[in-house]
């Protein structure tokens, strides 16, 4: 994907201007000591910045053709920023980066004694199939990981049977069905989307094969607003993705406040450098449950799911 030229020498500008601001910042990339960002550690924040410019693009390029799906797209610009940390501070890239990824990077070797203890959980592609004689269908595989890239746990997609998917009507959701694997615990989960109308599409969430965990349902299907209730929780909260950001989905809370964040094509610093397909969510444990946070899994790859189904 083609980028602006002007815009990305002006966010690197920024970029080392902000690193150059923090000691702290600073420190972690001087690696010989003389002062100055350079050799690989800028080379790593420089591909960084490209490729949240990247992002900024194609979603703006896909709420393009949504847009015209409905019925029209005004060329107004549509600035992608990050609306958890940044909310209404007008910022860029570069000090996207800076405050998200650099000064509020979290501390590294947090043992977690399962997936759901942790605040930020990124869903890694590692494979894509794609059944054409299925209708597009798409089995995939992820790797869970934490802030720090560290591999948690592992979820793989179900085949479809050829048969049931040839006998479903034309407005009838596909039945997917994932397995989680949680590698600190050894825990298993399933996570699956039921058969039936879209307007009444329902997914489940259950731990070792029978204990409930969490339920979503559409709420919405403009926006593509859903529900999750973590199992025995007093309230749901919800998701949904603005119409001109498809790519950045809010977390809120039944009030409508914004509690969390899913990123679809997210990169970030050491780890998630590599072209790979991801998808991170971001919550605060004292706002969502351990059951609300596999609901949240589970909205992410619905996300995801409709994206290819759309490609």
């Amino acid at each position: 994907m083609e980028i602006d030229q002007d815009r990305l020498r002006d966010e690197l500008r920024k970029m080392k201007q902000l690193i150059a601001s923090d000691p702290k910042v600073l420190a972690r990339f001087d690696t010989d000591g003389n002062g100055v960002i350079d050799g690989d550690e800028w080379a790593a924040v420089r591909q960084l910045v490209i490729q949240r410019l990247e992002r900024e693009q194609g979603e703006h390029e896909e709420a393009k053709a949504l847009a015209a799906e409905a019925g029209g797209w005004s060329e107004e610009p549509v600035v992608v920023r990050d609306p958890w940390a940044l909310a209404g501070a007008g910022q860029g890239v570069a000090e996207t980066i800076f405050g998200e990824d650099l000064q509020a990077a979290p501390p590294k070797a947090q043992n977690y004694r399962r997936i759901a203890d942790a605040d930020t959980i990124v869903l890694q592609q590692e494979k894509n199939f794609v059944g054409q004689l299925l209708g597009g269908l798409v089995a995939s595989e992820y790797s869970i990981r934490d802030a720090d890239g560290e591999v948690m746990g592992a979820i793989q997609q179900q085949g479809t049977d050829f048969g049931e998917e040839m006998s479903r009507g034309v407005f009838e959701a596909h039945r997917y069905v994932y397995l989680v694997t949680d590698a600190l615990d050894g825990s298993t989960y399933t996570i699956e989307r039921s058969p039936g109308l879209i307007a009444g599409e329902r997914m489940s969430v259950s731990r070792n094969g029978h204990q409930p965990v969490a339920d979503l349902s559409l709420v919405s299907l403009l926006s593509g607003k859903l529900e999750v209730r973590g199992h025995q929780d007093a309230t749901s909260i919800y998701t949904k993705s603005p119409f001109f950001k498809p790519w950045s989905i809010l977390i809120q809370d039944p009030f409508d406040v914004q509690i969390g964040d899913i990123s679809r094509g997210w990169a970030g610093l050491g780890a998630f450098l590599s072209g790979k397909n991801r998808i991170r969510i971001r919550v605060n444990s004292k706002d969502v449950s351990a059951n609300a946070k596999w609901g949240l899994i589970a909205a992410a790859l619905t996300y995801d799911v409709k994206r290819e189904r759309r490609r």
